[in-house]
């Protein structure tokens, strides 16, 4: 005989820090591998020649494969089915989705890539202005502090800025993941606990 179980109803939530973190590392994590892969695996001896030239190439190559990758795994967010929560794509009179629209995806995109290109943008030009000013290396202990703080802080950022977002026609849903729970298991540990009490 088959025994039977119970799943809890759909809960929907606000996100925590951690579970933004969670979100965004999952789409940023893949973009940072391929940006260094493609950079260590430039062939071309002019291109290594110019990239010792111009070391500023590097970040920026590094950087738009990190945008451009984020903005392509965007998918990930609604797809994902992450520890603690999953997200959905609600659309007025029609059931809840696992998927987006390229529009919606590219909107959704959109609103997770601006605060990550102004943060980008902000921090180089910090970077820039201290960089003769400082040895180098503070420098690179502020690089690193830079980087840490676009995962801790504009990652989880980003994630609420598109959560948030009114996009017109659509909106995203994060939800608690459905716990399942064995009725019968339920109600032997209930009789476990009732044994004790009475011992």
């Amino acid at each position: 005989m088959t025994t039977r179980t119970n799943i809890e109803k759909d809960e929907p939530i606000n996100l925590t820090w951690s579970q933004e973190l969670a979100a965004s590392w999952s789409i940023l994590w893949p973009c940072w591998v391929a940006s260094f892969l493609l950079v260590g695996l430039i062939p071309s001896d002019r291109t290594q020649y110019l990239l010792r030239q111009n070391p500023g190439i590097l970040p920026l190559i590094a950087n738009l494969v990190v945008l451009f990758g984020q903005g392509i795994l965007t998918f990930r967010l609604v797809r994902k089915q992450y520890r603690s929560f999953w997200i959905g794509v609600l659309h007025e009179g029609e059931p809840l989705k696992r998927r987006l629209a390229l529009r919606e995806q590219g909107r959704v995109s959109l609103q997770i890539l601006l605060p990550h290109t102004a943060f980008l943008i902000s921090a180089s030009l910090l970077l820039y202005w201290v960089t003769h000013r400082i040895s180098t290396e503070t420098a690179q202990s502020l690089n690193s502090f830079v980087q840490l703080f676009r995962i801790l802080v504009v990652g989880p950022a980003a994630i609420r800025w598109a959560m948030y977002a009114n996009y017109g026609g659509f909106h995203l849903q994060a939800y608690r993941r459905k716990r399942k729970v064995d009725p019968h298991w339920s109600s032997l540990r209930n009789l476990e606990a009732e044994d004790d009490v009475t011992q």
